[in-house]
């Protein structure tokens, strides 16, 4: 593409690549994998959505998406040369968190061409001992169990119950209450043993049963009904839910000839557009199935295949693999035998051996800490009483001192982030003008009531009842905070007082301390507005001036 453009940058180059890259997988994944996981495709794609939420469920991603693990084989087949028809097994086990080196030491090629070739584990509660006794798990243990931890993520996560999650999902199933009698009558034949003797032992009902448990027990050589309604309801949320998705028409980002070229672009086209010693005849056309007789004909290293009766699209087809590949340790028959982990027994972290006295030093530590950080929070408390009773003390004396008959103590609330301070509000009747100052009798504020028709004032209400607003026009809010109600209706006294005897109008309101802070007027919110006013007209002029230039 970048070569039939060649005024391309390489940003352009590196984003359309990207786009038919993503559209690609899309392809790939919902139309060419997901068939063949779930045995059935989604239905036709219309339109994009937007009222569709795409979002990964909980169900999906702790439950119903790893039953995959099934699938899983003891070890993987790779081709040691892509032209030549010998092979070898890599042990799981002894691959994990080693993939790097196992592909340098191989090649990508022989990996693709020996899993192509390989059948996946039967969908049944059977789990390869790789997963279970051999996985590796952190210091303190070397070996997880990745079903145990699959079945705690459920119950982490609080997914529901088997039989809650089936009532919820198949809503129009008539089976009625799902118990464990009537669970192994829609189960495999097999599994009826293990329903009615050992889940039986360990739940106390079907409602109980972990989602992944009996997800794995509705398994019959394909997902389950429950499994197989979550993944699809998934995938088709990621699909309808996506706006960019490659089938969407209305966002142009794809023609309806490109769109068909993308639908018939298949991962075994990919796969041979990007290998070098992948040919046609080395790999069947759907990669994500085992060859059958019809690929047989075109395919090399045939004889190394063995048949078996198998299911593709819910069809019995005749289908050829490479032998099933087993521990060493059981016997199956027409199977390649892998050796043991090379590691495999568990080993163990002792964190305390050899660290007996630093152990104890720690613990010593942290109590004697806990301690004095007790004694260091008795000691605050009371060294904070004790400056409080001083405040309050102080605060009687100075009312004492600074308020009379035309004066008044209160502490003035400056904004949220000034916080506080006290000051003396002055009624000064003949001048027809209220100031405000310090204690130090500094004055910050003086307002003129000359001109002023009414006064507002917001008395607090509810459980705050110490809070008066004062609203004059043209000035900014007058929020005062006082000791107790009482100090509170002596200044609404002295202000009425002073008021009336100017000839003012007074309107009183009653409201919430938090909606009277909210909606309060402070120097810094005056400052604001006047500051984008002035802004706002000093851009004005310089543009007329501008216009009046040219």
């Amino acid at each position: 593409m970048c070569n039939k453009k060649e005024k391309w940058t390489d940003e352009q180059c590196f984003n359309e690549a990207r786009k038919w890259v993503i559209a690609t997988l899309q392809n790939v994944i919902v139309n060419e994998w997901l068939p063949s996981f779930l045995g059935e495709k989604l239905p036709e794609y219309i339109r994009y959505d937007p009222s569709i939420d795409p979002s990964i469920s909980n169900a999906f991603q702790s439950a119903a998406m790893r039953f995959g693990h099934t699938l899983v084989p003891t070890g993987v087949y790779k081709r040691l040369k892509p032209n030549k028809c010998d092979t070898s097994v890599i042990r799981l086990c002894d691959s994990f968190y080693n993939a790097q080196e196992i592909i340098y030491n191989n090649s990508i090629e022989a990996l693709i061409i020996g899993m192509a070739h390989q059948a996946a584990e039967r969908e049944d509660l059977s789990i390869v001992d790789d997963l279970r006794r051999y996985m590796h798990g952190p210091p303190e243990f070397t070996r997880r169990d990745l079903m145990a931890l699959n079945i705690q993520r459920g119950r982490d996560h609080g997914l529901p119950g088997y039989a809650v999650a089936r009532k919820m999902l198949l809503p129009n199933e008539n089976i009625g209450s799902l118990d464990f009698d009537k669970m192994a009558a829609i189960s495999k034949s097999s599994y009826k043993n293990v329903i009615e003797n050992t889940l039986t032992k360990l739940y106390s009902s079907m409602d109980e049963v972990d989602l992944f448990v009996g997800g794995l027990l509705e398994a019959d050589d394909e997902l389950g009904p429950v499994f197989k309604e979550i993944i699809r309801e998934q995938f088709q949320r990621i699909r309808d839910g996506d706006r960019f998705w490659f089938e969407n028409k209305e966002n142009g980002i794809f023609t309806e000839d490109q769109i068909k070229q993308i639908r018939k672009t298949t991962m075994y086209d990919i796969i041979l557009s990007v290998t070098q010693n992948i040919h046609r005849k080395d790999l069947q056309l759907d990669v994500f199935h085992v060859p059958t007789e019809d690929d047989l004909v075109k395919l090399t290293c045939a004889d190394n295949f063995l048949p078996y009766e198998c299911k593709i699209h819910g069809k019995e087809r005749n289908c050829f693999s490479l032998p099933v590949v087993k521990s060493s340790v059981l016997k199956c028959s027409a199977s390649v035998n892998v050796p043991l982990c090379s590691t495999s027994e568990p080993q163990t972290y002792d964190y305390f051996t050899g660290s007996g006295a630093s152990f104890v030093l720690s613990f010593l530590f942290l109590f004697l800490f806990f301690i004095g950080s007790v004694i260091a929070l008795f000691l605050l408390v009371h060294m904070r009483k004790k400056e409080s009773l001083r405040l309050r003390q102080s605060v009687r004396q100075q009312r004492k001192v600074y308020s009379d008959e035309n004066s008044c103590l209160a502490t003035e609330w400056i904004g949220k982030s000034e916080g506080t301070r006290d000051v003396i509000i002055h009624f000064m009747q003949e001048r027809k003008q209220m100031s405000i100052t310090l204690l130090n009798k500094q004055v910050l504020r003086v307002i003129d009531l000359k001109h002023v028709q009414s006064v507002e004032f917001q008395v607090s209400a509810g459980s705050n009842l110490d809070y008066v607003l004062v609203r004059i026009a043209r000035e900014y809010d007058l929020v005062l905070k006082f000791e107790n109600p009482d100090e509170k209706e002596v200044f609404i006294e002295k202000l009425e007082a002073c008021l009336g005897k100017i000839g003012i109008g007074r309107q009183r309101y009653e409201i919430n301390v938090s909606h009277m802070l909210k909606n309060a007027v402070t120097k810094a919110h005056r400052q604001a507005q006047l500051e984008k006013f002035f802004r706002v007209v000093f851009a004005q002029v310089i543009f007329f001036f501008h216009i009046w230039e040219r």
